[in-house]
């Protein structure tokens, strides 16, 4: 992970990012049960470094570990989750969208 001022962190493992961003970015908020969404981190402001998450995969962790159909996933998700987000400006969540490789545009 780099921003701006061309400061990286390395990390080897979801537990090591953890670590280091409780250390650099303390009010950085981490869904400890979402690792299987956690697809990026973001610099949200000068020391404040967010998690990003897969909103498609974070409804479906939901839907596997609380035994809940979608709607129920997707209540949880927009009362709980993405409130989180509104309130103290991460984690983020986003959809990541499939690029076919064959159908890209040089246009974009």
């Amino acid at each position: 992970m780099s921003n701006k001022e061309g400061y990286t962190l390395e990390v080897n493992d979801t537990a090591e990012l953890y670590e280091c961003l409780r250390r650099i970015s303390p009010t950085t908020l981490i869904l400890e049960d979402f690792e299987d969404a956690l697809v990026d981190v973001a610099q949200v402001a000068n020391h404040l470094y967010a998690l990003v998450y897969d909103v498609d995969v974070v409804l479906s962790v939901l839907q596997r570990d609380l035994k809940i159909d979608y709607d129920e996933a997707r209540v949880y998700f927009d009362t709980k989750l993405y409130t989180l987000m509104e309130k103290y400006g991460n984690p983020l969540f986003v959809k990541v969208f499939e690029v076919n490789e064959d159908e890209k545009s040089e246009d974009i």
